[in-house]
């Protein structure tokens, strides 16, 4: 599975692309574990809940790790 994060009707989240694809996380889990940094920090990957894909077109990618540690 790729991650990425990314802008979507102006707001940042992140999710999975498949194929030509991205599915964001559900509200739900974004609410949970606000970015991707977090997610990975809370071993939460196993448990990613996506919601429906969207055109890979339709996002902005972002740096995949939003501030990095050092």
């Amino acid at each position: 599975m790729k991650l990425a994060s990314f802008i979507i009707d102006g707001r940042e989240t992140y999710g999975a692309v498949v194929g030509e694809t991205v599915a964001p996380v559900t509200d739900a889990f974004a609410a949970r574990h606000p970015d991707l940094r977090a997610a990975l920090a809370a071993e939460a990957l196993g448990g990613l809940d996506l919601g429906a894909p969207l055109p890979l077109a339709s996002v902005t990618f972002l740096p995949p790790i939003p501030a990095p540690s050092k």
